[in-house]
């Protein structure tokens, strides 16, 4: 298993070898792989405490590089997932802050399982941010492990 530390190290010399390295994206990148690693956890009832963790340096590196290069595209096309008006809701950066968060878990989330997955390449994104989010919102009226459990099925459906 990979130490948070020996992540935190990557993440940011990746960010820095490109030339974007921000602070608070290194903190959203690395919370992300600690949040799907909880969930795995959770997945396999304990079984295994790893999910992401388990990650090579290279599929890592992959991983944070794919996010930035595709940061300003999927941030319009989430848009519409996330359900946000931006004529009526004036706090931008909460929003922003939102829908890149959700964002990232489902990117994140989704270059773990299509590493080991050759069918889950033919599956739009989009679609399955639109299920992630769909769970998430029926999540704030349902136990913690219905919400896993359903996650869960979306990728073993695949």
């Amino acid at each position: 298993m990979i130490n948070p530390n020996h992540i935190s190290k990557i993440v940011r010399n990746t960010l820095m070898e490109m030339g974007v390295y921000d602070h608070a994206m290194e903190t959203l990148i690395k919370g992300t792989f600690l949040m799907e690693s909880d969930l795995t956890n959770l997945m396999s009832d304990g079984g295994d405490k790893h999910g992401l963790m388990m990650m090579r340096n290279d599929q890592i590196i992959d991983v944070v590089r794919e996010y930035v290069r595709y940061k300003l595209k999927l941030k319009q096309d989430f848009w519409e997932v996330m359900g946000f008006d931006l004529d009526t809701d004036c706090d931008e950066m909460l929003i922003s802050e939102s829908e890149t968060n959700i964002k990232l878990m489902v990117g994140i989330t989704y270059a773990f399982y299509d590493s080991f997955s050759n069918d889950i390449r033919d599956i739009d994104l989009t679609e399955i941010a639109r299920i992630y989010v769909s769970n998430f919102d029926n999540h704030r009226t349902k136990t913690i492990d219905d919400f896993v459990t359903r996650y869960k099925q979306i990728f073993m459906e695949r």
